[in-house]
């Protein structure tokens, strides 16, 4: 059988030619192993003066210092703050314990807490480009498993440690197709490079980002130490991710001939439920290697730091989308580091070291569009032909699909769009509300039952959760059922691999709770409002598709057909509970 390489990133022909850049972190790291803190920024110096002092004590002060106090706004004749340079701030403190003078300060550099504050994230291009500072406000991929089929991923329970940036992440099981074992230890570096695009600890004050930080990784080695793999064990792979839980398989890996053995493992996995990212290949022609150009597979080209595609992506009619692939060539921005994509992996000829290393490829570009396919799944997007339908309208537009597919990925803009989902079943359910209230009080069919604000309460929380919650950076399963709404619980509470499934996804909560509580009179609205809530998110899932519906063959119309018919059951039941 054709052994397949690493042609989306021809790794082992830069490894040859030139050794790959290293980029140190900030701060000295001891062999790449020990982090310093980083000092925060400061913005020059903050003179905070007595509010008392007219504007000629202030002149004054200027001229017995010698120095420029600059206000640092409108309105220095209310609180007289100022700004000096940092040289000037010596002759500035010289006048502590001086009544003119309150306080003298750095003017520290303060950011949103979702800005990450990782050293290296500035010369993350890359990220950047793809709108992952708005994207982490929305989700950061918590508890979804993206199945890394590569050189492997040293999780440090084998013979190589984990590298930093990666300490953090969670890995679920993974295993070694070359070797037979069920430890896949990279001793490459390419499989490390791609999970850390993907999963990489953001805002952790050290090294670089990732596009899903709290996603987790399943690492399948399939490629050799040389970069090398046969069609046999990358299948099987794909297959033992599937049946494993996996919710998304990267697979920055091309080349060979058409193999109907990974074909048929492809489709088994997509119509498992997963979403298959595959890299277009490096070859810089019109035609996409396999497995991206397998049905059921989302090919990925590469683009550089212009926004154009790289000149050495390959690109054809089954190209999905284009992503970051990076271009070791240029430093557009000037940072003095190569424009290639920016990740914390082992040392080349050394699995004991780390580093942060610049690398080009559509490998690279793939993991950011695997990545963002994480984001969406955390969020309840389970159907893979539902997440890429997103991932393609949200894409930022581009003039030639046979390059680019549907555009330029935006996770900004992907994750945005679960604002609208959100939205639209809160809508539904307070109409929903409406006309059951309406239409009983028209039939008289009330018998003393009022929905009043904790039935309206309980119909918005079973419909949308809290769903704000979710733009608050938070851990814990807690605060993560609060902005989800119960029928979509199942994958919080026993991971996204058990969930949704047919029971959680149906009309089960108002059910059980009408047979426990139908008898206390008070609670009859309470009843109405999760009944009309949860008719809300069944009947709005059953519309916008997102679930894959475990236990319900195929994923789609069946799927749909379910979550409709349960809708309809709840609402049904809500109706009767406000009859005589």
């Amino acid at each position: 059988m054709a052994a397949l390489s690493l042609g989306s990133c021809l790794l082992a022909v830069m490894a040859a030619a030139q050794p790959p850049t290293l980029v140190q972190d900030s701060g000295d790291l001891d062999g790449f192993l020990s982090p310093e803190e980083t000092p925060p920024e400061t913005e020059g110096v903050l003179v905070d003066l007595a509010d008392s002092l007219s504007d000629a004590d202030v002149a004054d002060l200027e001229r017995t210092l010698g120095v420029d106090l600059r206000p640092n706004s409108e309105f220095e004749d209310e609180d007289r703050l100022y700004l000096v340079d940092d040289a000037d701030a010596a002759r500035v403190r010289a006048l502590l314990g001086d009544p003119r003078l309150e306080t003298v300060e750095p003017n520290f550099i303060y950011q949103a807490t979702a800005f990450p504050n990782d050293p290296l994230y500035k010369s993350q291009w890359h990220m950047h480009l793809i709108g992952m500072d708005d994207a982490w406000g929305r989700s950061k991929g918590k508890g979804a498993v993206v199945a890394v089929i590569d050189t492997g991923v040293s999780d440090g329970h084998g013979r190589f440690p984990r590298v930093p940036d990666l300490e953090a992440v969670e890995f679920v099981k993974g295993y070694d197709f070359i070797h037979d074992t069920e430890q896949p230890d990279d001793d490459h570096g390419h499989g490390t490079h791609v999970a850390g695009t993907v999963a990489q600890r953001t805002h952790n004050e050290f090294g670089v980002t990732g596009v899903a930080p709290e996603a987790r990784i399943m690492a399948l080695k399939v490629l050799s130490k040389q970069g090398f793999g046969s069609a046999g064990d990358i299948a099987e792979a794909i297959r033992w991710a599937a049946d494993h839980g996996a919710n998304v398989i990267n697979m920055s890996l091309g080349g060979g001939g058409y193999s109907q053995v990974m074909a048929k493992a492809v489709k088994y996995a997509h119509d498992k439920g997963v979403v298959v990212v595959c890299a277009a290949g490096n070859s810089g022609r019109g035609k996409v290697e396999y497995p991206a150009a397998y049905p059921g597979a989302l090919a990925v080209s590469a683009i550089g730091p212009d926004g154009k595609r790289a000149w050495y992506s390959s690109y054809g009619k089954e190209t999905f989308i284009a992503a970051p692939g990076g271009d070791t060539r240029v430093d557009l921005n000037k940072d003095g580091i190569a424009d290639g994509v920016l990740q914390d992996t082992i040392a080349p000829g050394d699995p004991t070291r780390h580093g942060f290393f610049p690398f080009q490829g559509t490998s690279m570009a793939t993991p950011h569009v695997a990545g963002a396919a994480a984001l969406l799944v955390a969020r309840g997007v389970t159907d893979p032909d539902k997440v890429a339908e997103i991932l393609a309208k949200s894409a930022k537009p581009q003039d030639d699909r046979n390059q680019y597919g549907n555009g330029v990925l935006n996770a900004a803009a992907a994750t945005r769009a679960l604002d609208g989902a959100d939205h639209t079943r809160l809508g539904v359910a307070l109409a929903l509300l409406g006309l059951l209230v309406t239409a009983a009080r028209r039939r008289q069919r009330f018998q003393g039952v009022t929905v009043g604000g904790l039935g309206v309460a309980a119909a918005v929380f079973t419909a949308t959760g809290l769903y704000p919650l979710h733009w608050l950076d938070h851990d814990g399963t807690a605060l993560q059922l609060l902005a989800t709404p119960p029928a979509a619980w199942e994958p919080l509470l026993f991971g996204p691999a058990w969930g949704p499934t047919a029971l959680g996804a149906s009309a089960l909560i108002p059910v059980v709770a009408a047979l426990f509580l139908l008898g206390v009179k008070r609670a009859r609205g309470v009843l109405v409002g999760l009944c009309v809530g949860t008719a809300a998110f069944l009947l709005s899932e059953a519309v916008m598709g997102h679930a894959n519906i475990r236990f319900i063959p195929g994923h789609g119309v069946l799927d749909a057909t379910w979550l409709a018919l349960q809708g309809l059951l709840a609402l049904g039941l809500g109706r009767l509970l406000l009859r005589r």
